[in-house]
């Protein structure tokens, strides 16, 4: 008696194999096709209030977190940006550290009433992400300008429990 597998199980082993591969560079792909460098959007589900505003190195990406108080989420849209940039409200100029930048604009959100971290900072160990700044909190719009070195595709995926919105920057 044999104790090789038949040529049938050899053959579906062989397919299986290929089965499983396929899958996992389907993934790959789809991993990677949700970076681009166009611009993103959503809709919130009511007034959001700012937490926290942070940022670290994933891997190979830039992490930029924006937390909120409740389980709302503000109408929000990330999008490529060229300076001047503007303080809201007042429309005084505003510098920001990088070659390249992403917009992050918040419609029902408030910045003032629960947050108490910079309105600026330049987040330590972060390759791409040179600098957050946020531009703006007046009548239920928070703006914010992530300077970053160099220009990269970027996605964005809105977290709960805390409600939180994280932008990944590839490096």
């Amino acid at each position: 008696m044999s104790t090789h597998p038949s040529a049938s199980t050899r053959a579906r082993r062989r397919h299986r194999r290929a089965v499983a591969a396929i899958g996992i560079v389907v993934l790959m792909i789809a991993a990677t096709a949700c970076f681009s460098l166009d611009p993103k959007s959503g809709s919130g589900n009511g007034m959001a209030y700012i937490t926290d505003v942070r940022s670290a190195r994933q891997g190979d990406t830039d992490r930029v977190v924006i937390e909120f108080a409740n389980k709302q989420l503000p109408n929000w849209d990330v999008r490529l940006a060229t300076p001047p940039f503007y303080q809201d409200g007042s429309g005084k100029k505003v510098k920001v550290s990088g070659h390249a930048f992403l917009a992050v604009k918040l419609t029902n959100a408030d910045a003032h009433s629960w947050f108490v971290g910079p309105t600026r900072f330049s987040p330590p160990g972060t390759p791409n992400v040179t600098e957050i700044v946020r531009n703006g909190d007046f009548e239920g719009h928070v703006n914010h300008v992530i300077g970053l070195e160099n220009m990269a595709a970027f996605q964005v995926t809105v977290l709960k429990s805390p409600s939180r919105l994280v932008i990944d920057i590839q490096h």
